[in-house]
């Protein structure tokens, strides 16, 4: 069962955070990389098995570099596109406020002009205003169907990650030290 990790803010996307998350990681993979290198280089010659152990190990690691840097490419994409949501929402609630005021102008005008239209006015005021009703409703249920996406898909990008870490915890046999620096990371 997934749980919630983060609070969902609209002027700051948890996709962006899951960006510098997976650029972390990927700075990481880069220094454990450089490290094993170095370590190959400074032990000299190592055997057949062990070459071939820590040849498989490198794939391993390039393969989900390569899919960490695919996930990154993703959720910038998906930042931008949260980003011009947003951006056009606030447009329409702008462009909203603006004809609700537009009325809200005629119809002082039409009271102090003349009362034989008021009640007509009246009538389309009051439509006007459950139609904008009506468009804030529906725009206000497409943010919270936004939210759930940007959230489900955060939930499964941390399950995925937290499987992956898991993986290779116990494929490199991990430590009780490794246990804590992974709780450690987990509650980052």
């Amino acid at each position: 069962m997934l749980t919630l990790r983060r609070a969902v803010n609209l002027h700051h996307p948890t996709t962006l955070i899951n960006c510098k998350k997976d650029i972390e990681i990927m700075k990481k993979m880069r220094m454990l990389l450089c490290m094993a290198a170095a370590g190959l280089m400074l032990g000299g010659c190592v055997s057949q098995k062990k070459y071939a152990e820590l040849d498989a190990k490198y794939q391993s690691m390039q393969q989900e570099y390569q899919s960490t840097r695919e996930s990154l490419v993703e959720c910038n994409a998906n930042g931008k596109s949260m980003e011009e949501i947003i951006r056009q929402a606030r447009k329409e609630n702008a462009d909203l406020k603006e004809a609700y005021n537009s009325l809200k102008k005629s119809l002082d005008q039409s009271i102090y002009g003349s009362s034989a239209n008021i009640s007509k006015l009246v009538d389309e005021i009051n439509a006007s205003n459950k139609y904008i009703k009506q468009l804030v409703e529906a725009k206000s249920k497409s943010d919270s169907l936004n939210m759930v996406l940007t959230n489900n898909l955060t939930r499964r990008q941390h399950a995925l990650q937290d499987r992956k870490l898991r993986n290779q915890l116990t494929r490199h046999g991990d430590t009780e030290q490794d246990r804590q620096n992974h709780k450690g990371l987990q509650r980052l």
